[in-house]
């Protein structure tokens, strides 16, 4: 797992060139909670793309959310998707195994469960 979790979400930010492809970064449904590093930076960039109808360039972010990773620029914006969501997955999947850790001394099998469960999700 590539744990530079702040590379690729700079990417992500970094590499959104047209209208199209922040569409479809935002049909994945990712929130500023799904971000380790740049939350408030996606945060920023969803409401800027709302308010004016274009997302914000390069220079906007950077300035504004200066540790912004600059050699993520350049990077292939479909394979920072991939990689965010794999990033994002083992995070959520690290914190529910996490939670439910103090519950398998007891019940083992509803500790289980309740981790498929969540993963289902």
């Amino acid at each position: 797992m590539n744990s530079d979790f702040g590379l690729i979400e700079s990417g992500l930010l970094l590499n959104i060139s047209t209208s199209t492809d922040f569409v479809k970064l935002l049909k994945r449904k990712f929130s500023k909670e799904d971000f380790s590093k740049h939350g408030a930076a996606f945060e920023f960039a969803v409401d800027y793309f709302n308010e004016y109808a274009k997302i914000p360039n390069n220079d906007l972010l950077t300035s504004k959310f200066e540790d912004i990773n600059l050699e993520a620029k350049g990077l292939d914006l479909d394979y920072c998707i991939k990689e965010f969501t794999d990033q994002f997955l083992y995070r959520r999947t690290v914190l529910y195994i996490n939670n439910i850790s103090n519950g398998l001394g007891s019940d083992p099998s509803k500790a289980i469960r309740q981790l498929s469960e969540k993963l289902d999700d």
